[in-house]
């Protein structure tokens, strides 16, 4: 493991134990002092956003729809997107933490200005420096927290990997309770281990070889990862009463260093009942819709 993804685990290890408001203002000024530049973050989600596009263009596109987005992050980057570039709505942005920070938003205000030509300047009002669009609910979870009527999207983006297979069971009742058929759920999952980004030594499926008791050993609540494999989030979303409308998933090259590292891992039995490629899936991009009928 690299010096850097060491020291973090250390620090998360250590936050995990404190009092849970002292803990979570460590992990926060983790993230801060870890974070990307506010660019590396806009360019990161103008791919999103350009996928997110090309998927829904055959389904009516984003223009004029509200968007429900699941998980907030730093800075409000996909709901400027989404209504600079795909003229949509407003955008309710639900997270069960507050990392809103002024600092970044005004950096995003002035980027987008410049680079997007960002609307509703003068419309900043509250806490946080953004334009009326953006709906923040900080501290809210989707499942237990009131929501918003009138969602036409609900959106993720490397969101889902993050919670726990419960959790995913509830939201996506919790979604097919409230909300219509017309109503459509586009997911971007990252189902690989995160730690692999950070630290090019190991493999992005190195978690597979743990059981569930070691990995809980080894992640913490702040960088918790659930290891479910594509068909686990397929049954989650077709138990919960959706179907699956669009599925788009990386496949690894089998002459590849990535496959090759994956190889030389020993799986764990918790795994040994998916196929190579269902365990080597990889950005998962789906799209539901409310089964009728």
């Amino acid at each position: 493991m690299s010096y850097k993804n060491s020291l973090k685990t250390i620090f998360l290890k250590i936050a995990d134990v404190l009092p849970e408001n002292i803990g979570y203002m460590l992990y926060h000024a983790i993230q801060k002092r870890l974070t990307g530049s506010v660019q590396s973050k806009i360019d990161a989600n103008e791919k999103t956003y350009l996928k997110a596009i090309d998927i829904l263009t055959n389904f009516e596109g984003v223009a004029n729809k509200n968007i429900l987005e699941i998980g907030s992050g730093w800075m409000p980057i996909m709901p400027y997107f989404f209504k600079q570039l795909g003229e949509a709505g407003n955008s309710y942005t639900y997270d069960i933490n507050e990392h809103y920070d002024n600092v970044y938003i005004d950096e995003l205000n002035s980027i987008f200005e410049n680079n997007y030509g960002l609307t509703d300047k003068n419309s900043f009002k509250g806490k946080y420096n953004f334009p009326e669009f953006v709906k923040y609910f900080p501290n809210s979870n989707v499942i237990t927290s009131e929501l918003a009527n009138g969602i036409d999207i609900i959106f993720s983006r490397f969101v889902l990997e993050h919670v726990t297979p419960s959790d995913l069971k509830a939201m996506h009742e919790r979604f097919y309770n409230q909300y219509d058929e017309n109503t459509m759920i586009l997911h971007f999952i990252s189902p690989s281990d995160h730690r692999a980004y950070s630290d090019k030594s190991i493999s992005h499926y190195d978690f597979l070889q743990y059981s569930q008791k070691e990995w809980d050993n080894i992640q913490t609540k702040f960088d918790y990862h659930n290891r479910l494999r594509l068909p686990q989030y397929l049954d989650v979303f077709s138990k919960a009463g959706f179907e699956i409308i669009h599925l788009e998933y990386d496949k690894v090259d089998t002459s590849s260093k990535k496959y090759e590292k994956f190889k030389q891992l020993k799986i764990h039995s918790d795994f040994m009942s998916y196929s190579e490629e269902e365990l080597l899936a990889g950005s998962i991009n789906v799209l539901l819709r409310k089964k009728i009928g």
